[in-house]
């Protein structure tokens, strides 16, 4: 029984490589285990303790390392982007056209409550030479259907026509004139446009 015993030890430590000193004062501290065998990728038996084996370790160590030991607070959250619009600017010129538009507007309402016609018709007149005065000449033409007679409404065109052509809009103004109801006013306002479009004390403007 004990020689069997005593095979079956010798074949074990044959097959690890490794080496039992029995009955010996050797210290624990002097004796040399085997080395692990390990399989490589292709299937190969390797050393454990083979360069190659030993950098795939301590590659995968560094890794679990990094993956289990990295603070959650150090990851940088995602920060919010804020984006700053400026406030539009208004220029003297805007704040100037948003204030006529305001006037015309306020005194167009006050001018429908007055009761009297002729007294009524001259505010309307009133503040077409306001509107043309600022060149607002979209605003001088909606005040037409506001006076009471063709003739009114004519004078108000002439007033129209000749500011647009001073400015420079002689086609503009020419075009107005187009509109003219009363047909015996028509070759009057039609040489004041004239005379207003080549005025040589007035400069062209450019832009138009």
């Amino acid at each position: 029984m004990f020689l069997k015993s005593a095979i079956a030890t010798i074949i074990i430590m044959g097959l690890t490589g490794g080496f039992i000193y029995w009955g010996t004062d050797v210290p624990l501290d002097k004796v040399v285990l085997a080395p692990k065998s390990v399989v490589n990728d292709g299937g190969k038996v390797e050393d454990d303790t083979s360069p190659k084996v030993q950098a795939k370790k301590t590659w995968t160590d560094l890794r679990s390392g990094l993956s289990s030991t990295t603070p959650k607070d150090d990851v940088a959250e995602p920060k919010a982007v804020v984006v700053q619009v400026d406030r539009e600017v208004t220029t003297p010129d805007k704040k100037h056209d948003i204030r006529v538009a305001r006037i015309l507007k306020t005194s167009k309402l006050e001018a429908d409550k007055i009761s009297q016609f002729d007294l009524k018709d001259q505010a309307y007149l009133r503040l077409v030479d306001y509107a043309v005065a600022n060149e607002k000449y979209g605003e001088a033409k909606s005040l037409l259907v506001s006076l009471s007679s063709p003739q009114l409404r004519d004078t108000a065109r002439s007033r129209i026509a000749i500011g647009m052509a001073l400015s420079g809009r002689d086609r503009a103004a020419f075009a107005l004139l187009k509109e003219v109801e009363v047909d015996a006013l028509k070759d009057v306002l039609r040489l004041q446009v004239i005379e207003a479009a080549t005025d040589l004390s007035v400069g062209v403007n450019p832009s138009q």
